[in-house]
């Protein structure tokens, strides 16, 4: 008698765990499909750097938490100000900002690097690893890659 009470708690067991499993995939991808690319692009960029530690006397939030972005697509701009005016940081104010060359995108605490950027070099990676910087970029199968890549 226990082996079928116990085969049957493990039957309802793994029924219920399939059941969670299904739902939180479903709940998933309703949200991905309520979103368009560059919003979810744009919601994640904005959720990651409350995870990063920032080092004593680099580019952390100081007064602003600035997001530099270095890419000549403009929507994602749009969509990021739109999301973050008025919002802050930790206290910070987020700013926004567009450069248009890696070498401008220096002394930032956050960068991201569009696909139509050329790709950072070794030398650019150096420097902004001395300076604290969370990098963000949308470019797969290069030599290197951002922290957090967008594909």
């Amino acid at each position: 008698m226990n082996g079928t009470a116990n085969g049957k708690g493990t039957r309802t067991t793994v029924l219920l765990l399939t059941l969670l499993c299904v739902f939180v995939v479903n709940t998933v991808e309703a949200v991905g499909a309520a979103y368009k690319p560059r919003q979810l692009m744009a919601i994640m960029i904005t959720k990651f750097p409350r995870y990063a530690t920032w080092p004593t006397g680099g580019n952390g939030p100081n007064g602003k938490m600035v997001l530099c972005l270095a890419t000549k697509d403009r929507s994602l701009k749009a969509e990021l100000e739109g999301m973050l005016k008025g919002k802050d940081y930790g206290g910070h104010k987020w700013e926004v900002k567009t450069v248009s060359s890696l070498r401008d995108a220096q002394g930032y605490p956050l960068v991201f690097v569009g696909k139509d950027m050329k790709e950072p070099d070794d030398a650019w990676y150096q420097t902004i690893r001395k300076q604290g910087v969370l990098t963000f970029g949308e470019k797969s199968g290069g030599k290197r890659s951002s922290v957090i890549n967008f594909v």
